[in-house]
C-alpha cells in the first residue's frame, strides 16, 4: 500500500528537479566558444563577457571666461533619463551631428538662470577613454580625447 501522499510528493519532485534543471541549464553556455544565449533562459554574457581595460564616455564639458573647464549635466542635452541622453549623445557624434548638439546645449545653457550657467563661455562636445581599473582606484583622468566640436555660449539676454 502507498503512503498517503505518496505520489504527490513525487510529482513534486520530479517537478522541483526539473524545474532547478531548467534554471541551471545557462551555466553550461559558459564553457561554450560560441555559446548561445537568449529569453527567458540567459547566460547572462553582458556580466560574463570579456571585457577591454578601457571604456569610452563621451560627456559635455563647459568652458568658463576664466579657461577653466568643467563637466556639464546630461540634462542639457535631453531630457531623457542618464542612460538614454548619454545614449543620444553619443548617437549625435556617431552620426556626424555633434556641432549641432555643441549648438543645442549652448544655447540651453545659455537660457538657464542659474548661476551655474553664468559664467560659461564655451561648450565643447568630447569623448574620453578610460582605464577603467585605474578609475575605479582613483585615476579619473581619461588616457585619452577627442573632441567632436566647440562652440560658443550665446550672450543672454538681459
Amino acid at each position: 500500500m502507498t503512503p498517503p501522499g505518496g505520489f504527490r510528493q513525487r510529482a513534486a519532485a520530479t517537478f522541483s528537479a526539473a524545474l532547478l534543471a531548467l534554471v541551471l541549464s545557462p551555466i553550461a553556455e559558459n564553457v561554450k566558444t560560441e555559446a548561445a544565449d537568449g529569453f527567458p533562459l540567459s547566460h547572462y554574457p553582458m556580466f560574463t563577457a570579456d571585457r577591454g581595460a578601457g571604456e569610452r564616455v563621451t560627456y559635455l564639458v563647459g568652458v568658463a571666461a576664466d579657461g577653466t573647464e568643467r563637466r556639464l549635466p546630461y540634462g542639457l542635452a535631453g531630457s531623457g533619463g542618464l542612460n538614454q541622453t548619454r545614449k543620444q549623445i553619443t548617437s549625435y557624434v556617431g552620426d556626424g551631428r555633434a556641432q549641432e548638439l555643441c549648438d543645442m546645449v549652448a544655447k540651453r545653457a545659455s537660457e538657464r538662470a542659474s548661476r551655474r550657467y553664468r559664467d560659461l563661455r564655451g561648450v565643447r562636445i568630447v569623448s574620453g577613454t578610460y582605464d577603467l581599473r585605474g578609475y575605479f582606484a582613483g585615476q579619473t583622468t581619461p588616457v585619452r580625447t577627442v573632441e567632436h566640436s566647440s562652440c560658443q555660449v550665446p550672450e543672454r539676454e538681459p
